[in-house]
């Protein structure tokens, strides 16, 4: 019985070559889109998720509140933190300090390069599950002039040699010996590192290690199994409070899992992060995969026409209602077989491209098993979900109606049809409307004015011997024609972190306490950066004072509550207490990105940091910039590479995650709106054969081609009229919560809806009228032979 099923599929299949085809695609496609939405989420979830503990790790969070009713979360703490915590509490069972990646110089024989690497405690590689591939992981970190290395750097610089014992000189003054190699961190990890250094070497060289006060490595914690984790956050909850005086903070745990998808946080507490997008997603995937079963529906249903005489034999000859509905899930599973072969195919062409447009490395192997569980699951809930109701529908068919042609479709089947493309396009016009959306915030951010001048700006880090060789440097780069003007500071644009509360003025209420940005800047620093003075000057090198004189923005006199701010006294406790005035206010400008309201920022004039040199570069010069750059910084810094970066760049990486988002969306929707186009054909073809035989009545009393087109049309663009007047309100609300995910955003404009309507009533008439014009065109008299 199952072979002829089978055959008899097979012949249907062939027979209808067209119709088979769309069923396939239409299905195929939503399969496989679902399948790559899948594969992303799945890679999101699995950050951080390959230690074998994980669910013992947690990083610590320091929350700091502050009088004027700020707060802020991040995991910058002490540096004491780590094993102070170890010390006081028995449920941590290893505690560690890490600091934020930075980039060294390594130079080993004639190979030089900068390398992206931590500094971390010896109980490192005993925590975290990043195997050393040789080395002990206990020692490895155990002494200040000890590196461990990631495969990829053993092979850089050491071939086929053994690393370890091997000497590396970092930044040109320090010797370390290679203790440990460890295997290259996996693309899903959210500390990324080619290199560790022992903490203990920077507790050597530097004060502020040992100070409360001094916030910036990250803590990570190991709890005991038995370490109840509610009650050890109660516990260091104030730990704080008498260790530090410039501070109101206070510590929690977050468990390191939740780290990469939770990452935004309000009043202290989880709101959100790329948590949101794995949700979001995950709703299309299902919302797409509806789609396609639908369409299948609609498709099977609408070709029905041609098999009710088929039907109405086989019951005649003996055939059961359930042998019949057995021969169409037959079909069903043996297109949906092809469809699924055809999304597998799909997958393997496109998945590079997806993965350039995501930056993710997902990989599909036949050892995938969560891949291929995943594609029989669809599989099997297709055959359900779009196979049952044909399957019953058309079994249902007595004979006695099909050879008295009495089988017109019956309402109810038609108004479930039509009830399905409505939820189609509503699904279709929620994705057009937050595709749309996106774009225009994306928009907004590019070409919002920053306050500052982000184009032909570079950025360069001060590293080796620029910091001796600066002013050289900076005066025969001022004689070529490319350069238009050069400055210092000690933080890259987009990147400034430093906050100072210990600020006196005039009229400052007793312990009122502020947290200003904290940025130290050279001469020429408003020119530079092209920021409009509100009021007063900028810093002058004829000027001594000003060494300890500052630069305000809007925000920070707002905050103060000054009159006249410029002329006043301010008083800095930095490592020394810096009395000077307020010598100017420039305009407020963006230091990072619009999610977040512009902080009050204090300037202050440090002509030789540390730090990183800001070019600006004439209009149509800045490859000759560039090359000139280049070519003096091997006059002066030989020992180390030639590296830069743009401003513009910078602030573009700070919404890449908004970007692949925008990107994805756009696909999404075009295949979205795309499968349930396939639906609407179906649902037209099923409604203009029940209607065969009203349009040839009305063309024998004279309609016209364009008369007939119309009425047919009517009906299917109210529809689409309807799913539109559901999807634009809950589209609306929908993304207006996630446009509160930034500080500065774009008003959403009433052209937007009439895009989204326009753009999907248009794609129905595109999708329609082919088959309408096609029914108004034909022959009245074959309309009418069917009686």
């Amino acid at each position: 019985m199952v072979s002829s099923y089978l055959l008899v599929t097979w012949r249907n299949l062939i027979r209808n070559k067209v119709l088979s085809a769309i069923k396939i695609v239409g299905l195929g496609i939503g399969i496989a889109l679902s399948l790559l939405i899948f594969l992303w989420v799945a890679d999101e979830w699995q950050y951080d998720a390959f230690h074998t503990e994980g669910d013992l790790l947690y990083r610590v969070l320091l929350t700091q509140r502050y009088d004027d009713g700020q707060v802020s979360t991040d995991d910058q703490t002490p540096s004491l933190l780590a094993q102070a915590l170890k010390k006081e509490f028995p449920e941590i069972q290893y505690a560690v300090t890490v600091t934020t990646e930075e980039k060294l110089l390594f130079q080993v024989g004639k190979i030089t390069d900068k390398e992206l690497g931590e500094y971390a405690d010896e109980a490192f590689f005993a925590m975290f599950d990043f195997p050393l591939m040789q080395g002990n992981k206990r020692t490895v970190l155990s002494f200040p002039d000890q590196v461990v290395i990631s495969q990829r750097l053993a092979h850089k610089y050491f071939r086929d040699q053994n690393p370890i014992g091997q000497i590396i000189r970092i930044d040109k003054n320090t010797l370390c010996k290679v203790s440990g190699v460890f295997r290259d961190i996996p693309d899903n990890s959210s500390l990324k590192f080619d290199f560790l250094l022992p903490f203990k070497a920077l507790a050597i060289q530097y004060k502020w290690v040992h100070d409360w006060n001094a916030i910036g490595p990250r803590t990570f914690l190991k709890l005991h199994k038995t370490a109840d984790v509610q009650k050890l956050n109660s516990k260091i909850e104030s730990y704080l409070k008498d260790r530090q005086t410039e501070y109101q903070s206070t510590l929690s745990l977050q468990a390191y899992e939740d780290m990469y998808l939770h990452s935004r946080f309000a009043n202290g507490k989880q709101a959100g992060g790329r948590i949101e997008y794995v949700w979001l997603f995950s709703i299309v995937a299902i919302f797409v995969l509806v789609i396609a079963a639908i369409n299948f529906m609609n498709l099977t249903v609408a070709g029905a026409v041609t098999r009710f005489k088929e039907v109405g034999i086989r019951k005649i000859n003996g055939a059961s209602q359930g042998m019949i509905a057995g021969q169409f899930l037959v079909e069903t599973l043996l297109i949906t077989v092809f469809a699924c072969l055809f999304a597998v195919l799909l997958i393997a062409m496109i998945l590079p491209a997806f993965n350039d447009i995501s930056g993710k490395h997902i990989q599909v192997t036949a050892h995938n098993f969560q891949f291929v569980g995943v594609v029989f699951f669809l599989f099997v809930l297709l055959i359900g979900i779009s196979g049952l109701y044909p399957s019953l529908f058309l079994s249902s068919v007595k004979p006695v109606s099909v050879f008295k042609r009495t089988f017109i479709f019956r309402p109810g089947s038609l108004w479930f049809g039509k009830g399905l493309v409505v939820f189609q396009f509503s699904l279709s016009g929620l994705l057009i409307l937050g595709t749309l959306i996106i774009h225009q915030q994306m928009e907004y951010i590019q070409d919002r004015n920053l306050g500052f001048d982000k184009e032909n700006l570079i950025y360069k880090e001060l590293d080796g011997r620029l910091v001796q060789n600066y002013n050289a440097f900076k005066n025969e780069l001022n004689q070529r024609s490319s350069i238009q003007s050069i400055t210092v500071c000690n933080q890259p644009p987009m990147q400034v972190g430093g906050t100072i509360t210990s600020v006196e003025w005039p009229g400052k209420k007793p312990d009122e306490k502020i947290a200003f940005s904290y940025w130290g800047v050279g001469y020429g620093f408003v020119k530079t950066m092209n920021l409009q003075l509100k009021d007063g000057r900028d810093f002058s090198e004829q000027l001594t004072t000003d060494s300890v004189n500052v630069l305000l923005n809007e925000e920070a006199v707002k905050r103060m509550g000054l009159q006249n701010p410029v002329g006043q006294p301010i008083t800095l406790h930095r490592s020394f207490v810096a009395k000077g005035r307020i010598i100017g206010i420039v305009k407020d400008f963006h230091l990072t990105s619009l999610h977040t309201a512009i902080d009050p920022l204090i300037m202050y004039l440090d002509p030789m940091p540390e730090g990183y040199m800001l070019v600006k570069t004439l209009p149509g010069k800045t490859r000759q910039a560039i090359a000139d750059m280049e070519k003096v910084h091997k006059k002066y810094n030989p020992d180390f590479p030639f590296d830069y970066d743009f401003v513009n760049t910078a602030y573009t990486r700070l919404y890449k995650s908004e970007e692949v988002i925008s990107v994805l969306s756009l696909y999404f929707s075009f295949f979205a709106i795309f499968i349930s186009s396939i639906g609407l054909l179906g649902l037209t073809i099923l409604t203009t054969t029940q209607r065969t035989k009203e349009v040839g009545i009305r063309k024998v009393l004279g309609a016209s081609v364009s008369q007939i087109t119309l009425l047919l049309s009517s009906d299917f663009l109210k529809l689409v009229l309807l799913a539109n007047g559901i999807a634009l309100p809950v589209g609306w609300y929908a993304m207006n919560q996630w446009l509160h995910n930034f500080a500065y955003r774009a008003d959403v404009s009433w052209q937007v809806f009439m895009w989204t309507l326009i753009l999907a009533l248009g794609i129905a008439f595109l999708t329609i009228s082919f088959q309408t014009i096609k029914a108004a065109l034909q022959n009245p008299v074959k309309s009418l032979r069917t009686e």
